[in-house]
């Protein structure tokens, strides 16, 4: 798991972006092919200069630009000029982060079902040794609170867009206009944002309850209590929630 999330599989992974990028990019005829072609022929891990990329890194405050620099400098006859175009650090940052996800998530998928194997295999071997009946299993609950939690992720996003956007330097979009709400009681004309603000308030607490919810996964045995009560709240939040949303 150290080499998934290593600087070096880290680079592989934008040099790997970098590289499908050109070779779309070419194919829909926004870059010359013989341009990807070279710059294709140098996106490889082996090229780069990690020392380099590493110093360019700490003055640049990302590894991007320099990884880029490295590729363009690479490719003759000013093809490699072509190489990134279209794209933004955040986007290959972005996509190479996913693609370390997954193949993680390959490594851990391993592990599991190995316990689980040996887990059953006591189990049978067990069956008829009295032991202490441990039955409190908190993962669904912990479940639905995540869910919970991603719901109101998601709903604080739009509600910091909208907070964001209604600024009155911005002034792109508002919330729906009822009378007296979201009124300044020092700027008249100024309309605030009356949902959007409740709303981004509660599901920082909503978060609070999904981490609390993972906790109550380690439960002691028999019936336990604490923070497994939680889910009841987070769902009454939601709700709220959903509720400004929908003014």
């Amino acid at each position: 798991m150290r080499e998934v999330w290593g600087d070096e599989s880290r680079t592989a992974k934008y040099i790997d972006v970098e590289r499908a990028l050109a070779r779309v990019r070419a194919r829909l005829g926004l870059i010359p092919q013989e341009a990807a072609d070279e710059i294709v022929s140098h996106c490889e891990l082996s090229q780069i200069d990690m020392v380099r990329l590493r110093q360019q890194t700490e003055r640049i405050g990302d590894p991007i630009l320099g990884l880029v620099t490295q590729i363009n400098q690479l490719c003759r006859d000013k093809r490699g000029e072509y190489v990134h175009r279209g794209a933004t650090t955040q986007d290959i940052t972005d996509t190479a982060t996913v693609l370390q996800i997954r193949e993680a998530l390959v490594r851990v998928d391993d592990e599991p079902a190995a316990i689980a194997k040996a887990l059953a295999r006591l189990a049978k071997d067990h069956r008829l040794t009295p032991v202490i009946a441990w039955y409190t299993l908190r993962d669904n609950t912990a479940e639905g609170g995540a869910v919970l939690g991603l719901i109101g992720g998601t709903l604080g996003k739009l509600s910091m867009d909208v907070k964001l956007m209604m600024q009155t330097e911005v002034a792109e979009v508002f919330e729906p206009c009822h009378h007296g709400r979201g009124s300044s009681s020092t700027m008249p004309p100024k309309r605030n944002p009356i949902s959007s603000a409740c709303i981004h308030g509660a599901i920082s607490v909503l978060r609070q309850h999904a981490a609390a919810l993972m906790d109550a996964m380690v439960a002691d045995h028999e019936r336990s209590t604490g923070p497994a009560n939680y889910l009841g709240q987070s769902g009454l939040m939601v709700d709220r929630v959903l509720a400004q949303m929908a003014t």
